[in-house]
């Protein structure tokens, strides 16, 4: 259930969805903290100094990103640099694969 849709179902589209404390891949949304290379029923939960855990079920993957820093420089991009890691892991799981 935590990892389940918890968001309203009328919210903007635009908006990430949501379960219990954790961002969840579900429909492609513009705002979402999550990659778009990573695959649907995947599930994020980030820390205050910029630690993510990223969660691809299909894969039978964790990875976590241990970023360990408080605020952010000016005109950092937090929202790119985090879906950023998210397709950097499925792009090397990926070349793993093949």
């Amino acid at each position: 259930m935590a990892t389940s849709i918890q968001s309203p179902a009328n919210l903007d589209r635009d908006l990430p969805q949501n379960g219990f404390l954790w961002f969840v891949k579900d429909l492609p949304s513009k705002k979402t903290e999550i990659g778009d290379n990573v695959p649907g029923g995947s599930f994020q939960i980030l820390g205050y100094t910029g630690v993510t855990l990223l969660v691809i079920p299909e894969e039978n993957l964790v990875a976590v990103r241990m970023f360990n820093s408080f605020g952010s420089p000016e005109g950092f991009d937090y929202l790119s640099d985090v879906r950023s890691f998210g397709n950097t892991v499925v792009d090397c799981l990926e070349k793993v694969i093949k």
